[in-house]
């Protein structure tokens, strides 16, 4: 579904990612961990399409995704309707008046009648528990919600691939549940689950696989849940990242 093939980034001040070698297979849910700025961030803008490697091959569904793909408007069209992504910061996400003009956002910009854009606003509102809020302004909710609005608007496009950057930050110990309870939903129905995480406690009997990052912007452990689980070592180290 997804591979990179050696991929390294470049950024002008220094190193993003080096010579990343990953295949993502579809239905997987997959935690990212490693420490800051070692590349998870910038592994997560390149799978979406916000930057493109410097070095390397992506490919989406065997497609080539580069900058002369992306640079075809509808080709990035389809493309961004296929990876949904939820940012780490929800504020630089939510940018309408109200919850329900939000996610019917990037519905607005495809060619669907009126009645399956409210229909399909009203599905991503209950899937996520925002029904309540749909009249609210966005900026006036709390973390939980706004994540959960900043999700339900990324899931309106129904993408198939699921990236969550550090989801759990700032929220409390109930909204990061309710947050990772509708995950395990959503995996169930088959999407790809990709997330960046710190807490390997809440995550380690969720995802079924962990890709982590050294320092020198690499990965350097690709291992499921199952093989992980006789490692206490491995256990001991991501526990305190």
């Amino acid at each position: 579904m997804l591979n990179l093939q050696h991929i390294s980034y470049a950024y002008p001040t220094g190193t993003g990612l080096t010579d990343i070698e990953l295949q993502i297979n579809a239905g997987e849910f997959i935690c990212f961990m490693g420490p800051n700025g070692s590349g998870k961030s910038t592994l997560f803008n390149l799978l979406s399409g916000l930057k493109t490697a410097t070095a390397g091959h992506y490919y989406f569904n065997q497609t080539l995704i580069d900058a002369a793909y992306l640079k075809n408007a509808q080709q990035r069209q389809t493309f961004h309707q296929q990876i949904g992504f939820v940012f780490q910061n929800s504020d630089v996400q939510l940018f309408n008046l109200t919850v329900a003009d939000e996610v019917a956002f990037g519905l607005r910009q495809l060619p669907l009648a009126p009645y399956v854009i409210e229909q399909r606003v009203n599905d991503c509102l209950a899937l996520t528990g925002c029904t309540d809020l749909r009249d609210r302004v966005p900026y006036h909710l709390s973390g939980g919600e706004k994540k959960r609005v900043a999700l339900a608007s990324v899931l309106a496009l129904n993408p198939s691939v699921l990236i969550l950057d550090e989801p759990f930050n700032g929220l409390t110990p109930a909204a990061q549940q309710q947050i990772l309870d509708l995950l395990i939903q959503l995996q169930q129905a088959g999407k790809t689950i990709l997330l960046a995480s710190h807490d390997y406690a809440q995550i380690k009997n969720i995802a079924q696989r962990f890709i982590v990052f050294n320092e020198q912007h690499q990965i350097a452990y690709d291992i499921d849940r199952t093989s992980l689980a006789s490692q206490p070592q491995l256990q001991a180290e991501l526990a305190l990242l």
